[in-house]
């Protein structure tokens, strides 16, 4: 071997076999010390941006709610609870009759008509006859039968008529007519039970009938205006119950429809005066209509103190009150 060779392998560095070579575990280092390198700045890359999120978020709900307490505030528009006026009458007031004061009804939702009567008997004197007709030769007088059968026959209407069987009283009223001819108290009763049953032209014909007999008689003409108004007649019959208030301006049952034809007519002006004329004479109904048509022309404080002011009344019957107190409920509100 030659001095340069000997030389040349000298100068070589002497490497442990079964090693690596020193080349690559310095490549090796190397690119670990990159990789670590590329994910912390990944990381930071990462954390840096959840904060810019985060803060973009904060901030558009601190704008939010910037804006919210800096919006002009509008006013909101005042509105009224819808209140149901009160409601108007159905009908006409039941029919009058002559012979007994009926129980109290039982309430119910809507305002009726209230059907009283007057607490007046048949007297035991002798009854009014028609005018004197001329007796036709043949003929036989018809003379009344007795008292006791009239009376039962009186009696057994009245019973019914309570009870409302109106086609019972209205045949014992029959009998009792047939019994006592011209008597024209017991001839309002038979209009009266008539108009109960829907036989509004027959109630109108007795009631012609007793006027021939008994023109200044109050209790037919208002049985008349009904007749005459559930017929449809309605501006004749407000004229029957204008005539039954000029004949009597006390009377509380032609007043009474009086008012109620002129309040379904939309005459309430005339309704509410002649609803106070009512309430006046201390009829709660009067109080309780004037209170209806205040409502109505939208005088609601006025129409809800007459309304408590009805519940205080003693003689305010059941339906009455329980019309009042149902108004309180809607307009104390």
């Amino acid at each position: 071997m030659s001095i340069l060779a000997k030389l040349l392998k000298r100068t070589e560095p002497s490497q442990p076999k079964g090693d690596i070579p020193p080349g690559v575990v310095q490549a090796v280092n190397g690119a670990a010390a990159r990789d670590s390198g590329s994910q912390k700045v990944d990381r930071k890359k990462f954390l840096l941006v959840g904060v810019l999120v985060a803060l973009l978020v904060a901030g558009g709900a601190l704008l939010v709610l910037y804006l919210k307490l800096n919006a002009p505030v509008r006013p909101m528009p005042k509105t009224e609870p819808v209140i149901a006026k009160a409601p108007m009458p159905e009908a006409l007031q039941k029919p009058l009759s002559t012979a007994v004061t009926p129980p109290v009804e039982p309430v119910r939702r809507k305002e009726k008509i209230r059907l009283t009567r007057f607490a007046s008997t048949v007297k035991r004197t002798t009854p009014v006859a028609p005018a004197p007709q001329r007796q036709q030769p043949g003929e036989k007088k018809v003379a009344p039968k007795d008292r006791a059968t009239i009376d039962a026959y009186l009696f057994t209407a009245r019973n019914a008529e309570a009870k409302g069987d109106y086609l019972l009283a209205l045949k014992s009223y029959q009998k009792a007519l047939d019994a006592d001819p011209g008597n024209y108290k017991i001839m309002n009763n038979v209009a009266s039970a008539m108009l109960h049953l829907g036989m509004y032209r027959e109630a109108l014909a007795m009631v012609q009938q007793i006027l021939a007999i008994k023109p200044e008689y109050v209790s037919a003409m208002v049985n008349g205006g009904i007749a005459r108004y559930r017929l449809g007649l309605l501006s004749d019959a407000r004229q029957w119950f204008e005539k039954a208030v000029a004949t009597d301006p006390s009377h509380r049952e032609a007043l009474y429809n009086l008012a109620l034809s002129q309040e379904k007519s939309g005459a309430l002006d005339d309704a509410l005066a002649s609803y106070r004329r009512l309430s006046g004479g201390g009829d709660p109904q009067g109080t309780l209509g004037v209170a209806r048509i205040l409502e109505w022309q939208q005088d609601k404080p006025e129409a809800l103190r007459l309304y408590r002011e009805i519940l205080a009344l003693p003689e305010a019957g059941r339906q009455v009150k329980e019309a009042a107190r149902e108004r309180v409920r809607a307009l104390d509100r």
